[in-house]
């Protein structure tokens, strides 16, 4: 008969950082891709500004994500 596999023990600490290391690099390009077009952008910062809400953000994020997949699918 096989013995079970044991799998390493890993601590608390390797999956917190993990877990940070994953967050952080799926939020910082978000973040970038945000502050440009706020910067870009005057009129989408006119309207997060206007009506206290981030959708508008949002949707200029998105819609600028999926024009960089477009075109990335299109060179390949």
């Amino acid at each position: 008969m096989d013995r079970p596999v044991q799998r390493p023990h890993r601590s608390w600490l390797f999956t917190a950082t993990t877990t940070a290391g994953i967050v952080a690099a799926t939020l910082a390009p978000v973040a970038a891709v945000g502050t440009w077009l706020l910067v870009t952008d005057p009129e989408v910062a006119a309207e997060v500004a206007a009506d206290s809400s981030v959708l508008p953000l949002v949707e200029a994020i998105a819609e600028t994500l999926g024009r960089a997949l477009v075109s990335l699918v299109a060179y390949l």
